[in-house]
């Protein structure tokens, strides 16, 4: 069954919903909420026009705060009906996460950085290494995804309809800003339940096209490389660990082809 058939399936938003629950992302108030909006099958009328053709409505453009900064991000935020269609959607994804290197931490099914951490901290000699570390501003919303696309379209082979609306979904150049229809720079959305999986597939292009000295997350010898908003290499190799940085953070942030 296709993803986007799954979406009309009851059965399949129940086995979503035991997921969330058993892995404890869910609060009381939010669990309640799922499962209303699963039983009365609320997810119906969205999961129909995607299955028929249709795509996602324009998102809202929203400033935020930063965590520990004066400074705002745009997030983008969709309603509620298609956002619990966009979570349940990145649920089924989890089934393409052979796709990605074991040293890649991010967005990962029963990943994350406390086992980033526990394998650094359980490494023969880790006081020998070397680690860099660089942030990308704006990363989800500055990501090309015209770039990124084709990695996706080849990896999807057997479901060219959730490729149709991921595609719609990116290159759909407006949201809306307080209620009228704005041009704006979009990249991956932030804030969509999508935009995990996406980066990781971000992450993947790069992985697959970078020439110099091999990639930071396929070379033996890096141990943690959470490569999506933050890039984090470890390495017995300070050159390495600084040089296949750099390299990364200009490769995505100029938009670079290799």
């Amino acid at each position: 069954m296709k993803i986007t058939e799954k979406l009309l399936c009851f059965e399949e938003w129940q086995r979503f919903l035991a997921y969330k629950i058993a892995g404890g992302h869910l609060s009381k108030a939010e669990e309640k909420r799922l499962s209303e909006y699963i039983e009365n099958q609320e997810y119906l009328p969205a999961a129909k026009a995607l299955n028929n053709g249709g795509f996602f409505s324009l998102p809202e453009a929203v400033q935020v705060n930063k965590s520990s900064s004066n400074k705002k991000r745009t997030v983008f935020v969709f309603p509620e009906a298609e956002n619990m269609v966009q979570k349940f959607l990145a649920f089924q994804l989890l089934e393409y996460d052979y796709l990605f290197s074991d040293n890649l931490y991010s967005f990962r099914k029963d990943m994350g950085v406390k086992k980033a951490v526990t394998r650094l901290l359980f490494t023969k000699g880790i006081q020998a290494m070397y680690s860099f570390k660089l942030d990308i501003s704006d990363y989800f919303n500055s990501v090309p995804a015209e770039q990124m696309l084709p990695v996706l379209k080849a990896s999807l082979t057997d479901d060219d309809a959730f490729y149709r609306i991921v595609e719609a979904m990116l290159q759909n150049p407006y949201a809306l800003i307080d209620g009228e229809r704005q041009t704006v720079k979009k990249g991956i959305l932030a804030g969509s339940p999508l935009s995990g999986f996406l980066s990781s597939f971000c992450a993947l292009r790069k992985a697959r096209s970078m020439t110099f000295c091999s990639t930071a997350m396929l070379t033996p010898g890096v141990l943690a490389a959470r490569l999506c908003m933050a890039s984090a290499l470890t390495s017995r190799n300070p050159f390495f660990a600084t040089a296949a940085s750099i390299y990364w953070i200009l490769s995505i942030s100029l938009g670079r082809s290799t």
